[in-house]
């Protein structure tokens, strides 16, 4: 029984392309079945071998109708090499507008163009439903004439649907474990007949099918169980990222500082069809640009001064069959971008030093604090690398957009640790109204300070020492510390008046003015909280005072 492909596809004409150019290209080895976003009833998917979609919208509208385990493989397409000619013809410093049905689909094929050598004009992507145009445009590219292009005074260019480039063929070929020779032959028919940017296509079948040696040390711990929280945006997030970790497309996790864009790489990848290969993470600002070029693709012996002399394997040989994070990747020098670039498109490395070359299968996970598309318009980041790597991009809330988590995650780590302590209300009030800009893995640090540190409760004197500053305590909290200042001297038969407060104010936090102080004890008389008694009394707290600090947890 032949093997069965599933085409998911924003309508049936596309879907019925696709169906037809596989069936060509394949010869019939494989029964080829569809699902199209205007299919009226929408059928589910409950057998296949493989689906194959066309960008990542229509993955995200059909994913629910996905009943089965089938690898999901999205598209990768060129151009026709006579539509490729028709643009290398175009004139030089001319503006051209790239269009096609959405976001995902014209940025891509705008990165095809350039990677192609298209380089003599400047594209701009243009879709459905985007308003702002660039002035001066001379050319309109577009597979065919959609009712949305803009109508103003440009020539337009068709240059057909896009085709299959050879590297997704040879995906195919793997995936469905096509016998070799019949997979040779089917590759050799087809790479001369369209433009490629995978050069490595032209290696032996043999060096593809090589299986990895298996390696040991490079996995995450992590999985969607260990993201904890019920923020509705945070619940979004983990829920896309887990549709999505079945397949094997590139993606971006955007977030600040310690929200946890690691734990996200490292439950896409326990929870993807490569999670018993490799999972392999790397800081790109933790090494100078030379070392981080030789840990990434590694070297053959000699290769430097200072080289192991048995040379060394790389990280990217290290994660094949596998995953690399590559952390905070709006950092990575320009120079290792384009490196970059090529083992995306080419499914290929060389080595330091080495004159051969060797194929790797991997998927990229990258995370950044930068904001990429800035980078890009600076000319800080290749557009044509970021367009590539931009197929899934999630945007992790940063913690203070999501404080309904924190006594979670306060209770997650408590267990973790097998810890308890009581919360007093002065620390609540700080947290939420704290900023936390290291996020999480700031909270974790100061939770894991207090506990160690002291016995005590979770209350505000317990503070690491940098988070005890003016700018992190408002007017709310630094008078219901004096009120409990009060309550504690008086307590303890201890003087309650401006000086001792001032005095016993600084010892635990920080510096504040008479003036200050003068102004918060009136604001707390006013609330009937304390009775200002003249002399050397003091303060009192009153009953009304008392019962506030019981009811609201601060004694």
């Amino acid at each position: 029984m032949p093997k069965k492909i599933t085409i998911l596809a924003i309508d049936e004409k596309i879907s019925l392309f696709f169906k037809d150019e596989i069936n060509r290209i394949f010869n019939g080895l494989f029964e080829i079945d569809y699902r199209s976003a205007d299919m009226k009833p929408l059928p589910s998917i409950e057998e296949t071998d493989l689906i194959l979609f066309t960008d990542p919208d229509i993955l995200d509208k059909l994913y629910d109708i996905i009943e089965c385990n089938a690898p999901t493989l999205m598209m990768k397409r060129t151009i026709t090499r006579k539509a490729l000619d028709d643009l290398k013809k175009l004139p030089a410093n001319k503006r051209a507008l790239v269009a096609n049905i959405n976001q995902y689909m014209a940025n891509d094929t705008l990165a095809l163009l350039y990677q192609l050598g298209i380089n003599q004009l400047k594209l701009n992507s243009f879709y459905k439903g985007l308003e702002n145009i660039p002035e001066n445009i001379d050319y309109i590219i577009a597979p065919e004439r959609y009712d949305f292009l803009p109508e103003i005074d440009a020539k337009i260019i068709i240059i057909g649907n896009r085709v299959f480039d050879i590297s997704n063929i040879m995906d195919i070929l793997s995936l469905l474990e096509v016998e070799r020779k019949k997979a040779e032959q089917i590759v050799k028919n087809y790479i001369f007949r369209v433009p490629t940017f995978w050069y490595g296509a032209k290696y032996r079948w043999d060096k593809r099918s090589k299986q990895p040696k298996k390696l040991t040390g490079y996995f995450s711990k992590y999985e969607f169980k260990d993201l904890i929280g019920k923020n509705k945006r945070f619940l979004t997030t983990k829920n896309k990222a887990k549709k999505i970790s079945k397949t094997n497309s590139t993606i971006i996790l955007s977030g600040e500082t310690g929200t946890g864009k690691e734990l996200f790489a490292g439950a896409i990848h326990n929870n993807s069809l490569r999670k018993n290969n490799p999972f392999v993470a790397i800081n790109c600002t933790t090494l100078p640009e030379n070392l981080l070029e030789s840990e990434l693709f590694g070297y053959e012996k000699g290769a430097f001064t200072g080289a192991k002399k048995e040379g060394k394997i790389g990280l990217f040989e290290r994660a094949d069959k596998g995953t690399l994070f590559l952390d905070e990747i709006g950092d990575l020098p320009l120079s290792l971008q384009t490196r970059l670039l090529r083992v995306l498109e080419e499914k290929e490395i060389m080595r330091i030093g080495g004159d051969s070359i060797i194929p790797v299968d991997v998927r990229i996970i990258a995370a950044t604090n930068r904001n990429l598309q800035e980078l890009v318009d600076k000319g800080k980041f290749r557009k044509d690398l970021y367009f590539r790597l931009n197929v899934f991009q999630f945007q992790i809330p940063s913690l203070r957009e999501r404080r309904e988590d924190i006594p979670i995650l306060i209770d997650y780590f408590f267990e973790k640790w097998e810890a308890s302590r009581i919360l007093k209300q002065d620390f609540i009030s700080f947290y939420n109204n704290y900023k936390w800009p290291g996020n999480i893995r700031e909270l974790k640090n100061v939770l894991k300070n207090m506990i160690t540190l002291s016995q005590d409760d979770l209350k505000l004197e317990n503070l690491p020492d940098y988070l005890k500053n003016e700018d992190n305590f408002n007017k709310d909290i630094i008078k219901n510390i004096i009120l409990k200042l009060i309550y504690s001297l008086e307590y303890n038969n201890q003087d309650t008046g401006r000086r001792s407060l001032l005095k016993r104010f600084k010892e635990l936090f920080f510096y504040i003015s008479e003036n200050n102080l003068r102004d918060i004890i009136k604001s707390l008389e006013k609330d009937k909280y304390i009775n200002i008694c003249k002399g050397r009394k003091g303060n009192t707290l009153t009953e009304q005072g008392k019962l506030f600090l019981e009811n609201n947890n601060y004694i």
